[in-house]
């Protein structure tokens, strides 16, 4: 039916697979080619029939569903009585208490069967990084599979990354934001390092299966089922609507549902900033890797990623023009150091890390405020000059720490830079790099 091979021209493989069977099997052989409304019961019967068990009803679904397509595109008025006759006189089918409920720790088990079973470290890297973004992210594996490196390294350019799904590699073909969690970005940043922006990101799926089918991690609420890799998109779902209560259309957006309608397509829309900040809301304190145990209900990896934005709220907190002159320096010799690593990092490299050239020195600083000042004659006090000045070092605070911030961000992309908290204080943060 070159109908059949239209609609799967630009859908996913097993959903072009999928209607094509359905097609073979209940389309054609009920309708020979004749639409009439006694056929329409045959298919819906058939249907029901074929798809029987308690846990079919979302096959019966997706077959109903191609077959309405099918009439629908003949773009004929008449076609609509054929399309209310699938839905009449359906048998009524029972549902079940849904199974599969995973909890927290059934994922870091999985990752703990990864590092324990895996030999291999390249794998070992690869299975953790994907299995973790599903989990945070409950992006369907076949998606997952399509994204390509540069797609992570645009993303983690800005304060808040967001990766944009082309619409062309999901299945609902719509275009939309995905939130990366600090801890993604962790890991995510040892499986990148070193490829190139059209290389693929995961690669390992079809082992992944094998290695969790042949290890049996039981789940916790139900020992008798194994955690497999599709689970990743239910606990996702599962617990950003019963436990974090996430904004229902932001977890459709995110996880690619009901995206078809006319609503999402041109009336609702969201900014990126919005996206990221209603998902780290809900999910910021959500730590799902082995080792980093949450303190006082709050993530210290998100802790680490967010020291930068406190700095910013420090310094616009009130603080005074030499306290935010102090702040200055510390970035600049912050960057600096940075810088050096960044030389050694790009040393026979074709990916370089950019970096400025040049940074001031803060005597050079100090004689730019004081001529901004000077230029600047909108005072007619003491206390209106000292106001300017602060107003002014604001503004190359800011200009410096955004350089830095950037720079880290690449840094921690490439997997070049790792952060850790010294323990005995919470608040003193040791910057280590690596190659």
């Amino acid at each position: 039916m070159k109908w059949v091979f239209e609609i799967g021209r630009e859908r996913d493989k097993t959903t072009a697979n999928n209607n094509k069977k359905i097609a073979h099997d209940f389309i054609w052989p009920f309708t020979n080619g004749t639409i009439t409304i006694d056929r329409m019961d045959a298919i819906r019967n058939g249907i029901y029939a074929h798809y029987n068990g308690p846990k079919s009803e979302s096959s019966r679904k997706k077959a109903l569903g191609v077959t309405k397509r099918f009439l629908n595109n003949f773009f004929d008025d008449d076609m609509s009585r054929f399309v209310k006759r699938l839905e009449q006189n359906k048998p009524r089918s029972s549902l079940r208490l849904n199974q599969r409920i995973l909890e927290d720790e059934d994922i870091r088990n999985v990752i703990k069967r990864i590092q324990r079973d895996e030999d291999r470290i390249d794998i070992k890297k690869q299975h953790c990084a994907l299995f973790t973004f599903l989990a945070y992210t409950g992006m369907r594996p076949a998606t997952a599979q399509k994204l390509k490196v540069g797609d992570f390294r645009e993303a983690l350019t800005t304060k808040k990354p967001c990766l944009i799904i082309d619409s062309k590699i999901d299945k609902t073909l719509t275009e939309h934001y995905v939130p990366l969690h600090p801890v993604v970005v962790k890991v995510l940043g040892e499986v990148i390092e070193g490829k190139g922006d059209n290389e693929p990101v995961f690669t390992s799926y079809t082992l992944l299966q094998r290695l969790l089918r042949g290890s049996q991690t039981p789940m916790i609420n139900q020992p008798k089922l194994k955690v497999e890799v599709r689970d990743c998109r239910k606990f996702m779902i599962q617990k950003s609507k019963v436990e974090l209560k996430l904004n229902p259309e932001i977890l459709n957006y995110i996880v690619g549902h009901n995206l078809g309608g006319i609503d999402p397509k041109y009336y609702t829309g969201y900014k990126r900033e919005v996206f990221y900040d209603e998902y780290m809301a809900a999910w910021g304190p959500i730590d799902l890797i082995d080792g980093l145990e949450p303190r006082n209900g709050e993530s210290p990896m998100l802790e680490v990623i967010q020291s930068l934005e406190s700095t910013i709220a420090d310094v616009e907190s009130g603080q005074t023009t030499e306290e935010i002159l102090t702040k200055i320096e510390d970035t600049i010799t912050n960057t600096s150091n940075l810088i050096s690593q960044v030389r050694e990092y790009n040393r026979g490299r074709e990916d370089k890390i950019d970096f400025p050239a040049e940074l001031p020195s803060m005597k050079s600083i100090r004689l730019w405020i004081m001529a901004d000042t000077a230029t600047r004659e909108i005072y007619q006090s003491q206390d209106g000059v000292e106001e300017c000045r602060k107003t002014i070092a604001h503004e190359y605070f800011h200009k410096y720490y955004n350089i830095y911030y950037d720079l880290r961000q690449n840094c921690i992309s490439r997997g070049l830079l790792v952060e850790k908290i010294v323990s005995g204080d919470p608040d003193n943060r040791n910057v280590v790099y690596i190659r």
